[in-house]
């Protein structure tokens, strides 16, 4: 009945994450937790993310035509994302992964991020809720500002069956 019962039992699938832009590392920092309570750190580069980005705009605008439920604005997404209280804090000793590929599909409408490591092993998984896509979308943008990074990644896709729909690995 779930098609992730064997995913969950190999990588530990996160269930609440946050983004951060860390001036340290000149990279994003996504902090997760696990159902189990366990937390880990990600570490995004701006030349993954710069090839991530349009695969996750051109979702989030075929997500946006087929959707009839009228959807947050890029205002309200951002004044969202500022007002959660339920930041993700991670325990000293806690890993840290820097992510050199990231596959990414849709599970049962939802987007499935799957991080790897530089030895293309899966470390962990998220599974983005449709309505959660505009949101994330913008938490990237947020730090993108924050870098300094040029903006021009987030430009408005056109959406195409083929490419929003089908799996695909960044690196």
């Amino acid at each position: 009945m779930n098609d992730l019962a064997p995913l969950a039992n190999a990588v530990p699938l996160l269930v609440t994450i946050t983004l951060g832009y860390s001036i340290e590392q000149d990279r994003i920092r996504l902090r997760g937790v696990d159902a189990n309570g366990k937390t880990l750190t990600l570490w995004l580069t701006a030349r993954l993310l710069n090839r991530l980005i349009p695969h996750l705009i051109k979702r989030q605008a075929a997500i946006t035509l087929s959707n009839t439920n009228p959807e947050l604005t890029g205002a309200d997404a951002l004044e969202s994302i500022g007002k959660q209280s339920n930041e993700v804090q991670c325990a000293p000793g806690s890993p840290e992964l820097l992510v050199t590929s990231i596959d990414l599909s849709i599970h049962e409408g939802q987007l499935l991020l799957l991080f790897k490591d530089a030895e293309e092993t899966c470390c962990v998984a998220f599974l983005m809720p449709p309505e959660v896509l505009q949101q994330w979308n913008a938490g990237l943008k947020q730090c993108f500002e924050q870098a300094g990074w040029s903006q021009s990644v987030f430009q408005p896709q056109t959406p195409s069956g083929a490419a929003s729909h089908g799996a695909i690995t960044i690196h």
